[in-house]
């Protein structure tokens, strides 16, 4: 289903208010959160690929950010990456997993220039 812009940025805005609850939210009250955003994220067509080791619920790119799936990017889609993964910090990943990343891909990015 393809959606217009005004309903991608009201599930936008939906989506930057539950993952502003999930921040303070534990239990099952952060279960149900948790669902709420995955409904979400699927309306907006990030979907998950189904992969055992995935944990439920978690994005597919903060769990291929996660796994060095970007490592090969260009700087330019690298930069992408790294906005898009904005809206998860602190729900699905922490401050110091994306400073990992990114030390990371500059790593391999030096290695490929060599």
């Amino acid at each position: 289903m393809k959606l217009s812009a005004l309903e991608r940025l009201d599930l936008s805005d939906q989506l930057d208010e539950l993952l502003g609850k999930a921040k303070s939210a534990t239990g099952i009250a952060l279960l149900d959160l948790s669902d709420q955003i995955d409904d979400v994220l699927v309306k907006l067509g990030y979907g998950t690929s189904g992969k055992p080791e995935e944990e439920p619920g978690v994005p597919k790119i903060v769990t291929d950010f996660l796994a060095g799936e970007y490592n090969k990017q260009s700087a330019t889609d690298f930069v992408a990456t790294l906005r898009a993964l904005e809206p998860f910090q602190s729900v699905y990943l922490t401050f110091d997993d994306i400073k990992a990343g990114a030390l990371t891909w500059i790593n391999e990015s030096a290695l490929q220039a060599a």
